[in-house]
């Protein structure tokens, strides 16, 4: 299956931070380890208080259940081998603004990506110009992230089809089944500080937060 990461990441975000509340359910029986999931839910909001929305919950259930329904699925066959890069390789293409040089010494670069990391980069620079409609933008983008923690724990693990590709770009991507591997190799690489991506501007301290308590 493909996926273009923008077409799910965004929807499933302003889905979340604006859908009504669903009635109540009926109460459940509570699970034994209830009590010890709560406490490490509270440590880790104790710890990143940044990332979560005191008024908001992850759902239990799909995100955002027309995701599927904007992205065209496609057969995992029609994508070029040498675009779907590795969780290294993704981590050092990410870092690398959009280009990498793989371990046998191939120079792998993606023009779309570069120009649109380049952007953003200028964009979320300190003391650079905006314009309104930046303005609004990095209101809206700082409001996303302060929820995204309970929405992106949800995200990341639903998916099951270990053949599901995720576009970060229109011509390179990461298998689903990699996401995790993707976040370690981040912080694995202690040139990482921070990446772009889709507009969004992704901290080592996120990375941080969101593997340990989507983890």
């Amino acid at each position: 299956m493909r996926f273009s990461l923008s077409l799910l990441v965004l929807p499933t975000l302003v889905a979340f931070a604006f859908a009504e509340p669903a009635p109540a359910p009926a109460p459940a029986p509570i699970p034994a380890s209830y009590h010890q999931v709560n406490a490490r839910d509270l440590r880790i909001r104790a710890k990143y208080p940044e990332y979560f929305n005191k008024r908001t919950t992850p759902s239990s259930g799909p995100i955002c259940p027309t995701s599927r329904k904007r992205s065209l699925p496609a057969d995992a066959t029609d994508v070029p081998p040498e675009q779907v890069l590795h969780a290294a390789e993704m981590a050092a293409f990410l870092i690398g603004g959009g280009k990498f040089v793989s371990a046998n010494g191939t120079y792998y670069f993606d023009e779309h990506f570069m120009r649109k990391h380049e952007k953003d980069a200028a964009k979320f620079k300190a003391g650079a110009p905006k314009s309104w409609h930046d303005s609004l933008r990095d209101k809206v983008t700082a409001a996303m992230l302060d929820i995204s923690l309970p929405v992106y724990k949800v995200w990341r693990n639903q998916w099951n089809d270990p053949e599901a590709i995720l576009y970060l770009a229109p011509s390179t991507a990461l298998r689903a089944k990699d996401l995790q591997a993707l976040e370690l190799a981040l912080l694995e690489d202690p040139t990482f500080e921070e990446i772009y991506i889709e507009g969004y501007r992704v901290t080592r301290r996120w990375m941080e937060a969101a593997v340990e308590y989507a983890s």
